[in-house]
């Protein structure tokens, strides 16, 4: 009977601890968005809210929906902004393809998002083969690397 009520013990107590909930973290969630970086924001896209904010890395991540496509836009603390991830759908240009199928014949396309930076932009392609490790290459519209 003693091992029964300290094994109900035991389960009880992650269970009573994981329904408390800190209520104030709601207010100041979004504390770590900058004016600096809001401001960069609303300039890159002045019709659109982000839904998210976060924090990645060393930057400060905008989420999005740009035209109903999901998207990221970068940025760094001090406002500067890095780059834009958006979800491509569609075709690949016929140079990335050729690229993909000549480099990585053996490989298929898991997913791709268009990137956006200040120096350029590129597909970011995820490529799936069975049995081995994904492979994420970056590849400029005339097919070369980015």
């Amino acid at each position: 009977m003693k091992n029964y009520l300290f094994t109900l013990l035991l389960l009880a107590v992650p269970i009573a601890f994981a329904s408390c909930s800190d209520d104030d973290d709601e207010d100041n969630r979004f504390n770590f968005v900058t004016e600096a970086v809001h401001n960069a924001f609303q300039n890159l896209y002045p019709d659109v809210q982000p839904y998210e904010w976060e924090i990645e890395g060393a930057y400060v991540k905008a989420e999005f929906y740009k035209d109903n496509v999901h998207a990221e836009a970068y940025f760094t603390p001090e406002g500067t902004w890095v780059r834009t991830e958006t979800d491509f759908r569609g075709t690949l240009p016929e140079a990335v393809s050729t690229y993909l199928s000549t480099i990585y014949p053996d490989y298929t396309v898991d997913e791709v998002d268009w990137v956006e930076t200040p120096n350029g932009n590129y597909y970011e392609v995820e490529l799936e083969k069975p049995g081995t490790p994904d492979v994420r290459v970056n590849v400029k519209e005339d097919g070369t690397l980015a």
